[in-house]
C-alpha cells in the first residue's frame, strides 16, 4: 500500500486533482514512482482517499501495481454545482 501526497507537478509516487466532463465529475491522476501518468478516472476513489482496484501502471514493461491511498483527497474540491438558479428562477432542466 502507497500513501501518495498530492502535487501539481507530477512528481513520481505523487497525484494530481482533475475535474473531468460537464459534471466536473472528481478524480486525478497519478505519477507512479518510475516517473509514468497514469489516469485514475475508471478507478473508484473513496472519500477516504483510498483507490479502487489496485493500480497498474499503463506503461509497457513498467511493472508498478500497488493499491494506493490519495492523502489530502478529502480536502480536493469538489465540483461545482452543474446549474445555479437565483431565487425565483428555473432553469431549463426544471421547466422540463
Amino acid at each position: 500500500m502507497i500513501t501518495a501526497p498530492q502535487n501539481n507537478d507530477y512528481k513520481p509516487g505523487t497525484w494530481k486533482g482533475l475535474l473531468i466532463g460537464k459534471r466536473q465529475r472528481r478524480s486525478a491522476s497519478f505519477t507512479c514512482p518510475n516517473g509514468h501518468v497514469c489516469s485514475l478516472s475508471k478507478y473508484e476513489i473513496l472519500a477516504d482517499g483510498s483507490v479502487h482496484p489496485s493500480v497498474i501502471c499503463s506503461m509497457d514493461g513498467c511493472g508498478f501495481h500497488e493499491f494506493i491511498t490519495l492523502e489530502g483527497w478529502a480536502a480536493f474540491p469538489p465540483a461545482p454545482p452543474l446549474e445555479e438558479a437565483s431565487e425565483g428562477q428555473k432553469t431549463e432542466k426544471q421547466l422540463l
